[in-house]
């Protein structure tokens, strides 16, 4: 778990971020994606825990 992630993306658009920075932005948005997914999962099955121990 952690506190703060930050994320470097230069812009949305693909090609635009590759203008900018010579890569483009695939693997950071998949990575991001990935992470937010699976800690927002294990957020919600720790507070559906909790609920259930208090009922």
């Amino acid at each position: 778990m952690f506190d703060l992630l930050l994320f470097d993306i230069k812009h949305a658009d693909s090609k635009k971020h590759q203008t900018g920075t010579k890569v483009g932005n695939e693997l950071i948005r998949k990575i991001s994606n990935g992470l937010l997914n699976n800690t927002l999962k294990s957020s919600l099955g720790y507070l559906l825990f909790l609920i259930s121990t208090i009922l």
